[in-house]
């Protein structure tokens, strides 16, 4: 069993079997991406779920936490699947992305998306916790005892398990860098696809990884870690 004292189930969610399921991460979505963070104009969600054209073209997965009978959902990403119709989100605010990716077949890639984890579940006394819950893990020892960002890798290990059934063995995002930082602690390891900055939700960069080469970058440097992102 994977450390850690939430009593986690992490699912990939499809609108025809878990309509319910996907509408709380929607929820969630809105919550962090209008409320808090005011990326989008809540005006334009009136009813309290945050959707856009990329979600039927995407893998949803969500975290839900099994010690609360409602209001459960703690985390959610998506992967979005390239598409003629839309290609990725991020090519929108950055044109050089397909040009980066001229050598690598889109149809083995997916974006990383919409990650949200709940506000709840970031709190600390100090330091400021960021969006993800993640910058407590850059602190030296101040933290130890909480060992692993345990919704963090359980969004990570279901999406590893969907992109390894669908044949993605990429994945990009556009992302800050403490958070690509916090990830290569555990071995999902990240590079740079462009050094440029992008307006995208914040000031991020955009990363590729191969799935492959996380698999095997886990298996050596973090066996802690290996047998739970496998299975």
């Amino acid at each position: 069993m994977f450390p850690g004292s939430l009593q986690l189930i992490t699912k990939h969610i499809e609108s025809e079997n878990g309509p319910e399921i996907l509408n709380e991460s929607f929820r969630l979505r809105y919550r962090i991406y209008c409320e808090e963070a005011n990326f989008l104009n809540k005006d334009d969600y009136p009813s309290g779920i945050e959707v856009d054209k990329y979600d039927p073209y995407s893998d949803h997965i969500v975290s839900l936490n099994q010690q609360y009978d409602t209001n459960n959902t703690v985390g959610t990403v998506r992967l979005v699947r390239y598409s003629d119709e839309l290609g990725f989100p991020t090519a929108e605010h950055y044109e050089k992305l397909y040009r980066l990716l001229s050598n690598i077949n889109a149809r083995e890639v997916c974006e990383i998306s919409r990650l949200c984890i709940s506000k709840d579940f970031r709190k600390r006394v100090e330091p400021r916790d960021g969006l993800y819950g993640v910058e407590s893990y850059l602190e030296e020892d101040k933290y130890e005892r909480r060992k692993y960002p345990v919704i963090l890798l359980h969004l990570f290990r279901k999406m590893h398990a969907v992109s390894r059934q669908s044949g993605i063995n990429y994945w990009i995002a556009s992302m800050e860098e403490t958070l690509s930082r916090v990830l290569g602690m555990y071995a999902i390891k990240f590079q740079y696809l462009s050094d440029d900055v992008i307006e995208y939700y914040g000031r991020v960069r955009l990363y590729i990884a191969e799935i492959p080469t996380i698999e095997e970058r886990m298996s050596v440097q973090r066996p802690d870690l290996y047998p739970f992102f496998k299975t």
